[in-house]
């Protein structure tokens, strides 16, 4: 996913050099031609720019820590931009998945898309480069904390040992 964020949101592609030289008023304004009834979040200011209110507002494969933004915030900005009684799903890794997403970190690293991995700094679901870079994840029970701080019910789901999905209904 990070791949994709950094190819339609320059400000997540944290290396990429390729990315880097192509400003990002281009890859905003190919996603808007592409798809000319949707808009596409400016990160800064955090605050999307939709008029219309969704049925369903995804934010997929830890979005929620990868998008390095209040976590309030960003359940609070997919429960305005998704109509009452629409459906808002968040989701993120499990800790069985460790293993797999530290190798998928440290491949990374070997292709100088991110900085060399701090093993001393690394764990518990957390991955530090020495360059400075933090990947987090987030759990249930920070689900379930976003959740009752801005009156929704969660339903969170752990899928195939891999994936929690955090999904309420707006009310």
């Amino acid at each position: 996913m990070d791949g994709f964020l950094s190819g339609f949101f320059p400000e997540c592609a944290w290396r990429s050099e390729s990315i880097r030289r192509r400003p990002a008023s281009a890859w905003r304004r190919n996603v808007w031609d592409a798809n000319h009834h949707y808009a596409f979040p400016a990160w800064t200011p955090f605050k999307w720019a939709f008029a219309t209110a969704f049925d369903l507002t995804i934010c997929i494969q830890n979005g929620i820590c990868a998008f390095a933004v209040d976590q309030q915030q960003l359940f609070r900005e997919a429960i305005r931009v998704t109509r009452s009684g629409g459906r808002v799903m968040f989701s993120t890794y499990t800790s069985q998945f460790w293993e797999h997403r530290l190798e998928w970190f440290e491949i990374q690293s070997t292709h100088h898309l991110i900085g060399e991995i701090d093993y001393q700094e690394t764990g518990n679901g957390m991955i530090v480069c020495k360059d400075g870079f933090r990947a987090t994840t987030a759990d249930r029970q920070s689900f379930e904390t976003l959740a009752a701080s801005l009156d929704v019910i969660p339903c969170i789901t752990e899928v195939d040992g891999s994936s929690l999905f955090c999904e309420f209904v707006v009310p």
